[in-house]
């Protein structure tokens, strides 16, 4: 959406209540460390989900298979973790072949059983 209107709650109040009232989730990809979603959707009520990791920050091979990795200790330490990454080719042809040949021990599920109701 845009880090300086995320960290807005006057522009970003209105967004998240009328998500809540079409009965959906937030999700913030985690990429703006000044993002007041959780705050917002807590007040309103709405469930909310964050990334814990953006998987292609820096979008090589390498960097997507380290992301990877402390995703997954994340997920071990938690028992769940959340990760996002932008729908270029280059990057989903990288995370899946990270995810791919056994050397990961976690699998891809959707995001929607861990979002819950900020109160």
């Amino acid at each position: 959406m845009g880090a300086r209107f995320t960290a807005a709650d006057q522009a970003l109040g209105p967004v998240i209540r009328e998500i809540g009232k079409r009965g959906l989730i937030y999700f913030d990809d985690g990429s703006s460390p000044r993002s007041a979603a959780s705050q917002t959707s807590g007040a309103s009520n709405v469930a909310f989900a964050r990334a814990d990791a953006v998987l292609d920050a820096v979008p090589t091979a390498a960097e997507i298979d380290n992301a990877l990795a402390r995703l997954e200790a994340t997920a071990r330490n938690r028992g769940v973790a959340i990760g996002a990454a932008s729908g270029f080719a280059p990057q989903v042809e990288a995370i899946g072949r990270g995810l791919d040949g056994g050397r990961r021990s976690s699998s891809v599920r959707p995001t929607r059983p861990p979002a819950n109701a900020q109160a």
